[in-house]
């Protein structure tokens, strides 16, 4: 589905706790009856000394790499280590890169809305300034009428 270079640039990417040693591994796992998988595992470890809070995947999950993403940050919001608000950032780049990846069209970005000017109501031309910020030649003290 992924390769292991893109499975790692989307945990670290969906990240946006404290710094941490993102570790991302896809292994081969078989169960009991002789099935087969590929699971798909992410840790986090906030920290460099011994004892550092992980956040992980459970060990042999049949999670998409998107899911293992998902719940190792579910995991780290669990353990309080991310607020609501960096879950809904990280669900959105998983959710941003399943449906690139499923070859879904992204929307076109929203027109952006023009910012007008305080003072005049007017939009900015093309230098991004206002007329009403310009100092009008007659106006001005270097201006010599003949």
């Amino acid at each position: 589905m992924l390769t292991s270079f893109q499975f790692a640039q989307l945990a670290a990417a969906a990240w946006f706790g404290a710094p941490a040693v993102v570790s991302t591994t896809a292994s081969s796992c078989q169960l009991v009856s002789g099935a087969q998988f590929i699971s798909y595992s992410v840790f986090y470890q906030v920290g460099q000394q011994p004892g550092a809070a992980m956040y992980n995947t459970p060990g042999c999950s049949k999670a998409s790499p998107f899911q293992a993403v998902l719940q190792a940050i579910d995991a780290a919001w669990e353990a309080h280590a991310l607020t609501g608000r960096q879950v809904e950032q990280a669900q959105a780049v998983v959710w941003a890169a399943e449906r690139l990846f499923a070859g879904v069209p992204t929307p076109p970005p929203a027109p952006a809305t023009p910012v007008l000017c305080a003072t005049c109501g007017q939009a900015p031309d093309l230098f991004g300034e206002c007329i009403c910020a310009y100092v009008h030649v007659p106006h001005s003290h270097y201006f010599a009428a003949a």
